[in-house]
């Protein structure tokens, strides 16, 4: 009984791990931890089945068994790469490079929205975007706010619009209803799905917007992986190394847990890890042009008869 249960599990753990990719975006962690995530599901039925049926545990062929996970690549952008991929000039000719700059832009609301995920972004709808009035040195002033309910946690938030992506969301705006997609990534027949539904369309749509983030990548010369997930572990890390408040970040990004907070900050900044190359300036000789004309025999003669001034040689008396 034991030898039927240990046999499917095995194999059905290399066949995970060794079948076709089919989503070209994956990492070999990705594919790791989604095979551990299988599996621990397996288990959980097994575990049941033996339990119902009131067989000895000895039957369980996973009990024991830590599925091991690895630690995900996360990609950060420099200030210079979100610079670049802000200020790019797309074309718009084909369809192709219609998605490329669709994605340069659902990628920029993500970061400039406090790392909103993916598929809160993808998935937005027109009337998440609302006007509001404030009062700025007595006088009213229009600004705008994005209201979403996080997919994943449920949680209300709202964010104020900042002017460098605000013209181009306006843009997408004109001429929608309510309840239309903020972007055209998201057809407009999948306004009529059920949550699962769209919930699968908005997965397969972020696909499509990785792919097109992949390329555009290497149009700008951007050697990472750039995806959407990115944009969010950007503004972390830069949110935290503009702050230090992690406090801050975490409620930024929504997170219940601290340690969540953590593990998007766990590897180190980079420009922290730059700052070491500070103590290598201290020791470097001047450049040939800045050093000074006056040499420490002219500003010390009692060290020796010859006087050095510029490019002349005097000799003392």
């Amino acid at each position: 009984m034991k030898k039927f249960f240990s046999i499917p599990c095995i194999s059905s753990e290399t066949y995970l791990l060794n079948r076709p990719i089919k989503r070209h975006s994956s990492t070999e962690a990705s594919r790791r931890n989604t095979v551990s995530a299988y599996l621990g599901w397996l288990h959980q039925h097994i575990m049941a089945f033996i339990i119902k049926h009131e067989l000895p545990s000895e039957l369980d062929p996973l009990r024991g068994v830590k599925f091991a996970r690895m630690e995900s690549e996360v990609t950060c952008l420099t200030q210079g790469e979100l610079y670049l991929i802000q200020t790019a000039v797309l074309p718009r000719n084909t369809k192709r490079e219609r998605s490329i700059e669709n994605a340069r832009n659902i990628y920029l609301t993500s970061y400039f929205l406090h790392g909103l995920r993916a598929g809160d972004v993808v998935g937005a709808r027109v009337s998440q975007l609302q006007s509001v009035w404030q009062m700025e040195n007595g006088k009213p002033v229009q600004s705008y706010r994005f209201y979403s309910l996080t997919q994943k946690r449920n949680k209300a938030k709202s964010v104020l619009i900042e002017d460098v992506i605000l013209p181009m969301l306006l843009r997408y705006v004109e001429g929608k209803a309510p309840d239309d997609f903020l972007f055209p990534t998201m057809p407009t027949r999948c306004k009529h799905l059920t949550d699962g539904e769209l919930m699968e369309a908005i997965r397969h749509r972020i696909m499509r917007v990785n792919e097109s983030l992949k390329m555009l990548a290497q149009q700008l010369g951007i050697n990472k992986r750039l995806t959407m997930h990115s944009a969010r572990h950007t503004f972390a890390e830069m949110l935290y190394e503009e702050t230090g408040d992690l406090r801050l970040v975490s409620d930024a990004l929504t997170h219940a847990r601290f340690d969540t907070t953590q593990k998007y900050l766990r590897r180190g900044s980079q420009t922290n890890s730059d700052r070491a190359n500070r103590i290598y300036s201290k020791s470097q000789p001047a450049p040939a042009d800045e050093l000074p004309t006056e040499t420490l025999l002219k500003q010390n003669p009692e060290m020796g008869e010859t006087i050095l001034f510029g490019d002349s040689l005097k000799t003392g008396s």
